[in-house]
Protein backbone atom coordinates (compact mmCIF):
# COMPACT_ATOMS: atom_id res chain seq x y z
CA UNK A 1 0.00 0.00 0.00
CA UNK A 2 0.71 3.45 -0.84
CA UNK A 3 0.47 6.78 1.32
CA UNK A 4 1.08 10.40 0.18
CA UNK A 5 3.93 12.57 1.91
CA UNK A 6 3.01 15.92 2.41
CA UNK A 7 1.08 17.72 0.62
CA UNK A 8 1.84 16.61 -2.47
CA UNK A 9 -0.75 16.50 -5.56
CA UNK A 10 -0.77 13.65 -7.18
CA UNK A 11 -3.07 14.07 -10.48
CA UNK A 12 -1.55 14.26 -13.99
CA UNK A 13 -3.07 14.97 -17.67
CA UNK A 14 -1.82 12.90 -20.88
CA UNK A 15 -3.26 11.77 -24.09
CA UNK A 16 -4.25 8.99 -25.43
CA UNK A 17 -3.12 7.77 -28.84
CA UNK A 18 -6.37 8.57 -30.51
CA UNK A 19 -6.07 12.16 -29.14
CA UNK A 20 -8.47 11.56 -25.72
CA UNK A 21 -7.55 13.44 -22.73
CA UNK A 22 -6.87 11.39 -19.87
CA UNK A 23 -6.55 12.16 -16.27
CA UNK A 24 -5.16 10.43 -13.59
CA UNK A 25 -5.54 11.17 -9.26
CA UNK A 26 -5.42 8.78 -6.82
CA UNK A 27 -8.79 7.85 -5.34
CA UNK A 28 -9.18 5.79 -2.03
CA UNK A 29 -9.95 1.79 -2.58
CA UNK A 30 -13.56 2.67 -0.64
CA UNK A 31 -14.80 4.79 -2.92
CA UNK A 32 -13.48 3.13 -6.36
CA UNK A 33 -16.96 1.78 -6.78
CA UNK A 34 -17.90 5.71 -7.50
CA UNK A 35 -15.66 5.86 -10.29
CA UNK A 36 -15.17 3.90 -13.91
CA UNK A 37 -11.69 2.67 -13.31
CA UNK A 38 -9.94 -0.01 -15.46
CA UNK A 39 -8.66 -2.21 -14.55
CA UNK A 40 -12.65 -3.52 -13.24
CA UNK A 41 -11.18 -6.14 -10.40
CA UNK A 42 -8.96 -3.87 -9.18
CA UNK A 43 -10.95 -2.66 -6.43
CA UNK A 44 -11.33 -6.26 -4.78
CA UNK A 45 -7.60 -7.16 -5.78
CA UNK A 46 -6.59 -4.04 -3.55
CA UNK A 47 -9.00 -4.59 -0.76
CA UNK A 48 -6.80 -8.14 -0.16
CA UNK A 49 -3.56 -8.58 1.20
CA UNK A 50 -0.41 -8.70 -0.95
CA UNK A 51 3.34 -9.74 -0.23
CA UNK A 52 6.37 -8.58 -2.76
CA UNK A 53 6.08 -7.09 -5.86
CA UNK A 54 3.43 -8.08 -8.62
CA UNK A 55 3.22 -7.40 -12.12
CA UNK A 56 -0.57 -7.27 -13.48
CA UNK A 57 -1.32 -7.37 -17.44
CA UNK A 58 -4.60 -7.00 -18.21
CA UNK A 59 -6.58 -5.27 -21.20
CA UNK A 60 -10.31 -4.94 -21.37
CA UNK A 61 -10.38 -2.59 -24.55
CA UNK A 62 -13.71 -3.28 -25.65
Amino acid sequence: MMKPMGKRNFTGQRTTESDAKETMHWVPIDELDKCKAYPTFMKEYLSSEHNGVEHIITDERV
